[in-house]
């Protein structure tokens, strides 16, 4: 017999369970196993309950009858084309099994790891509670009546008023100010995501954005979530982190925008003019502010105006003293406290005039952007 022969019947062999072993493609192994910690190449048993994902990398299943650690997400090595099946489709699957993002992954590297073993039928889906989150992740679960309460962000996430968020792991998300009840997937911790529009139960209507002010923002009871557009300059820099930055109309009345880190601040710098669209929202101890993540329409530019007025978002200047040492965030002898989320502040010596843009909150706090250090004192004759 040929040595390459002899090697492959020695390999056949060996795959061959022995008497008294268990078949290693025998379902011997729960979801609920592996919520207990069980790793390494397991098959079992599950029911499909959602499509792929946006992304095209995962799906998730669930143990028959859903419910607390039941759920399982599956990560597709490589993109097999077919996969998965339809929801509520019963199957058979095998995967080298992790933990990540507070419940177990299960990677799929082929078809023959994936056996349909019945016909799709509706799965269940328990009611989420906000106390059992944690452990419905990775279930599909219903909810109560709801409102979404921001619009959806280019990730497809937006808030609610019942405990969690929504997010667009499937391509859905319903439009501000909309109210129904949902089904969806909780892919992350109190984050649910809807598999289709028909998991939403309610109307979907998107409301048109609103033009107004600066000076209405200030005045004006605005809905949280609200849609709004406004002309204005960039008063500030971009904070270094990407988020945050004031911009302000002819008169010098400010306002706060995050961003999120949405990636455009590289689309405007101080002094740029023009539209800015946004969502209000209203910070429980800092105030009203502007979420945004879309780049603004620069039409022109124009100076920037310091207005010495000590409200939101204006910008103001005063001198220092006793930061020469320990720097970066402390009270100053006017009780402001410095703010270093617009640029790295440094040890200033006193007497340094700081400029900044005031964020009210508890305490104030001025976001220095610029200053001038002192000027050196003539020697004594």
């Amino acid at each position: 017999m040929k040595p390459n022969r002899l090697w492959w019947l020695m390999w056949s062999l060996a795959c061959v369970p022995q008497p008294g072993e268990p078949d290693p493609e025998t379902p011997s192994v729960t979801i609920q196993d592996l919520w207990s910690g069980q790793t390494g190449r397991q098959t079992l048993e599950a029911v499909v309950t959602s499509p792929r994902s946006t992304t095209g990398t995962h799906f998730y299943v669930q143990a028959e009858g859903g419910g607390l650690h039941s759920g399982l997400r599956v990560q597709l090595d490589g993109f097999l084309e077919g996969v998965p099946p339809a929801k509520g489709t019963p199957i058979e699957i095998t995967g080298d099994v992790t933990w990540g993002d507070g419940l177990p992954h299960l990677k799929l590297s082929r078809f023959g790891d994936l056996e349909v073993t019945g016909e799709a039928l509706e799965p269940a889906a328990p009611p989420w509670t906000e106390e059992d989150s944690d452990a419905l992740r990775g279930a599909l679960v219903e909810t109560s009546t709801l409102t979404v309460t921001s619009r959806p962000d280019p990730g497809g996430t937006a808030d609610t008023d019942a405990g969690f968020t929504l997010a667009g792991a499937f391509g859905f998300t319903p439009e501000w100010s909309n109210t129904g009840s949902l089904t969806g997937v909780v892919t992350g911790a109190r984050e649910i995501s809807l598999r289709g529009p028909g998991d939403w139960r309610g109307p979907n209507e998107r409301w048109p954005t609103i033009d107004t002010e600066i000076a209405d923002l200030r005045d004006t009871d605005w809905q949280p979530g609200t849609p709004i557009r406004f002309y204005a300059t960039q008063a500030t820099p971009w904070s270094f982190d990407g988020r945050w930055v004031v911009v302000q109309d002819e008169e010098g009345r400010g306002v706060w925008l995050d961003a999120e880190g949405w990636n455009i601040t590289v689309d405007s710098m101080e002094g740029d003019t023009g539209w800015w669209e946004g969502e209000v929202r209203d910070h429980t101890v800092e105030g009203r502010y502007i979420r945004t993540w879309l780049s603004p329409e620069i039409t022109s530019s124009r100076a920037v105006v310091e207005v010495q007025e000590w409200t939101d978002g204006a910008l103001w200047s005063q001198p220092v003293y006793g930061m020469a040492s320990d720097a970066l965030d402390g009270r100053t002898g006017d009780g402001v406290t410095l703010d270093g989320r617009l640029t790295p502040l440094e040890p200033l010596p006193d007497g340094t005039w700081v400029t900044g843009a005031l964020r009210q909150g508890e305490p104030d706090a001025l976001a220095v952007f610029k200053w001038v250090p002192p000027l050196p004192s003539a020697p004594l004759p």
